[in-house]
């Protein structure tokens, strides 16, 4: 990225936003708003990779600049959520060569908007109703990050529930639609596929084991995914075989489903054993069918028991 002839040293997001609210937003709410400080949360949160800390120079060729959240209680917003609003409005608005972004990712907001914002809950999934019209995606998004700090306390409260992953039952009930999409499009469709020749299919069925062998893992761990480009950054890191399924999915994803068909298919057989082995393991399932397809239904019915 250029500047002025020279070339800006490069800086992720995170760093970058906590020093523009550690040394412009924070002195300033000390000074000016201190007897409200007890009520304020600020976090660097949402859609993107940097709040993820996946992001690179290639980053900065969208809108890409500072960012934070300064959170209050919604019942905070009519006593002094407009002026501080205007407040921060009049900060500096560049910093390290950077721009403040002035979209719904920076500013003041209050807690429950934020919720809202990313979840449509806001104060965050709690029924069983509500858990299920959520994806992945969304709950990762609404967690990542960090908290800068969080004086009332009402932000992390919600945030820490959310991060101890999906109850119990749903997450049985994901992790059987997981396994019977795996199963199927892995262990049957895949080998079928490409037995009949039939390439585009067989590339379909491919995509889909990957997308669903991957939800697995995630739901092992109970850590949510996050959107597709960065799964991959994440899934290596998780301690329940993130780095032998990381290895094997690299290496399943750089085949050629045509030249390399035989291999394709038993490397996803592997991969289908591997995730029944953990199921076993951690009491999830007592079947010793070697069909993942088989073991999602045992956990369609532990997941509806527990209703």
């Amino acid at each position: 990225m250029e500047k002025k002839g020279t070339y800006r040293e490069y800086i992720k997001g995170l760093p970058l936003s906590r020093a523009y609210f550690e040394q412009i937003v924070y002195p300033m709410l000390k000074r000016e708003y201190s007897g409200y400080l007890p009520r304020m949360a600020a976090s660097f949160s949402g859609a993107g990779s940097e709040y993820y800390g996946y992001d690179d120079v290639m980053s900065q060729d969208r809108k890409f600049g500072v960012a934070y959240q300064l959170l209050i209680p919604g019942e905070d917003e009519q006593t002094y959520g407009k002026r501080l609003r205007e407040r921060l409005s009049g900060l500096p608005q560049t910093f390290e060569g950077y721009q403040v972004l002035s979209d719904d990712r920076c500013g003041l907001m209050s807690v429950e908007a934020f919720y809202e914002k990313y979840l449509g809950y806001a104060e965050g999934p709690v029924t069983r109703e509500e858990w299920r019209t959520l994806d992945d995606c969304a709950l990762s998004t609404a967690t990542n990050g960090e908290v800068f700090f969080d004086n009332y306390g009402k932000f992390s409260i919600i945030r820490t529930r959310l991060l101890q992953g999906y109850p119990e039952e749903e997450r049985c009930l994901r992790l059987a639609e997981a396994c019977e999409k795996a199963g199927k499009s892995g262990q049957y469709n895949l080998g079928r596929c490409t037995s009949r020749r039939q390439w585009i299919a067989a590339s379909i069925a491919a995509a889909e084991f990957m997308d669903s062998i991957s939800q697995i893992l995630f739901l092992l761990n109970k850590v949510y995914r996050p959107y597709f480009k960065w799964f991959p950054n994440a899934m290596k890191n998780l301690p329940v075989l993130g780095a032998e399924l990381d290895r094997n999915m690299e290496y399943f994803s750089i085949l050629s489903i045509k030249q390399d068909k035989g291999t394709a298919v038993a490397l996803a057989e592997n991969m289908c054993q591997l995730m029944i082995e953990e199921l076993r393991k951690e009491g999830l399932t007592r079947s010793s069918s070697r069909f993942l397809a088989d073991h999602g239904r045992e956990l369609k019915a532990k997941g509806n028991d527990k209703a």
